[in-house]
């Protein structure tokens, strides 16, 4: 079956019920139908009826089917095809599989090399497995592999073009559609290699008897040559099955997990590769330390299956212990916080919090639909822009209070901190609340309100107030004294006069 391309949750659903529904009925008259995907810009799809007897006469008709229509719809929105400038020397997609938390990494490294001369500018689209996030990108500059700054999609692009136009070794990534992702890299020339790796996060999906399925990355358009087989090389905590003969699965030697997956595959190929295996550890419900957050954060994972009988993870951050069993992997807890930030991000992008959705990109460093990734020549370019390659920046949460101009919105959004090693960002003033039995220190001057002191304790003020609040005290009894010395004498006069009158 061939899976629909570039289409929203809600169709690929309805589309993949209608496929189950024909492969049931049709089962016993020995027809399999295939599912044709195609761009959801015009909202078509295609139940294509074939036999059993023949693979070759199916692979002709999917093709000459996908001809057929492809004149009449928009492909996903991925660059297009340029003259072929030059090809990979070498191309090797290296990884983890972990059946426990259905999570996986891959990294993507390739060797680009120019056909003549010339420096050209290295351009191809790579679709990833659906709901995977691009959270490493890594350029070797002088035989030295240097991390990209992550940051918004404008600051990012403006940052390369800046520094390709001075000539130098920049590489860009940024987001096209959901799956795709473009890549640009400059100088490729004969006269040296340009070697770049992608790091990408992807979740498994299993079904409810706890088998579980992998699809690869591939490259969708390129003005590079991608001669050299691709070399794949996977460890897992599960042995799996390909449905391709030049994949093999065996014991590993050396590894951290106990199973092996490796073979060389010709690029063209990669779409087609399937695997899938056995769930060793099915669980319903786990979690882990949340990575870039304050300590003492969970992210919970929850396995939820849908009509189809498809299962995925819903991710939920806590701050609080969950009662669930607690998975003590870091690279685990890494994977599971990069596939809660890309979910958040997305969310916010589409509530129209673009700001929000930018500076989580940066604390948790993934491509999105609001940020990219670039590597630059030199550490002063880096600042130049305005960019940082630091990992370990932490996301946090902080509420603000409402406007006194407006009292009658909403509360304003909430705005994240990052601590880097400069410095918190500046904040508007913060709403002090909720404090417990103890006392509320000295904040700054801008710490305009504090709210829910519920229990008994003490606040402590600013040195400074309690000197002007005692100099208003000294003011007020100096006037309260000189007004009666003034007033004195006459208002008991008026008074001695009222009672000889009475």
């Amino acid at each position: 079956m061939h899976e629909p391309i570039d289409r929203t949750t809600h169709e690929r659903q309805s589309l993949e019920r209608l496929y189950r529904t024909k492969t049931r009925r049709d089962h016993v008259h020995n027809l399999k139908p295939f599912l044709l995907g195609v761009s959801s810009t015009v909202g078509l799809a295609t139940i294509c009826y074939v036999g059993y007897s023949n693979l070759d006469n199916i692979e002709n008709f999917i093709n000459s089917t996908r001809n057929a229509i492809s004149h009449s719809v928009t492909m996903p929105n991925v660059i297009e095809q340029n003259a072929i400038i030059g090809t990979t020397t070498k191309s090797t997609i290296t990884g983890i599989v972990d059946s426990t938390t259905l999570t996986s990494s891959y990294y993507w490294t390739m060797v680009l090399q120019g056909h003549d001369q010339t420096q050209q500018e290295a351009e191809f689209a790579l679709a990833v497995p659906e709901g995977s996030a691009i959270t490493r990108v890594t350029l070797w500059i002088n035989g030295v592999a240097q991390e990209a700054a992550f940051n918004s999609t404008e600051r990012v692009t403006q940052a390369y073009n800046a520094v390709r136009f001075r000539r130098f070794d920049p590489l860009l990534v940024t987001w096209v559609s959901p799956g795709v992702v473009k890549i640009k890299a400059f100088p490729v020339s004969a006269n040296s290699d340009m070697k770049i790796r992608l790091g990408m996060t992807s979740p498994i999906s299993t079904n409810s008897g706890g088998d579980i399925s992998l699809s690869m990355p591939r490259i969708i358009k390129s003005n590079m040559n991608f001669d050299c087989e691709q070399d794949v090389h996977l460890e897992s905590d599960v042995p799996f099955v390909s449905n391709r003969a030049d994949i093999t699965s065996e014991p590993s030697q050396n590894g951290k997990y106990a199973n092996l997956v490796r073979g060389n595959i010709p690029f063209e190929r990669l779409s087609d590769v399937t695997m899938t295996g056995k769930r060793k550890f099915p669980l319903n419900q786990f979690a882990v330390p949340a990575k870039h957050a304050e300590i003492g954060s969970y992210i919970l994972a929850t396995q939820e299956t849908d009509l189809l009988g498809k299962s995925k993870l819903k991710l939920e951050k806590t701050n609080t212990r969950p009662r669930a069993f607690i998975v003590q992997s870091d690279e685990a807890a890494h994977r599971i916080s990069n596939l809660w930030a890309i979910d958040q991000i997305q969310k916010a992008f589409e509530r129209g919090e673009r700001s929000t959705a930018v500076r989580m990109a940066m604390a948790y460093r993934v491509v999105s639909p609001v940020s990219g990734a670039t590597v630059l020549s030199s550490d002063s370019d880096y600042q130049r822009f305005g960019l940082h390659r630091d990992m370990g920046r932490v996301y946090k949460t902080k509420a603000f209070a409402r406007r006194a101009m407006d009292r009658n919105s909403m509360a304003e959004e909430r705005e994240m901190a990052f601590s880097t090693a400069t410095g918190p960002m500046p904040t508007a003033a913060p709403m002090l609340q909720g404090a417990t039995n103890g006392s509320v220190g000295p904040q700054a001057s801008d710490a305009t309100e504090i709210t829910g002191v519920n229990t008994p304790g003490a606040v402590q003020l600013e040195p400074a107030f309690e000197q002007n609040l005692a100099k208003q005290l000294m003011f007020s009894l100096v006037f309260l004294l000189v007004a009666m010395l003034l007033f004195g004498k006459k208002l008991f006069a008026n008074v001695k006069k009222m009672f000889r009158k009475a």
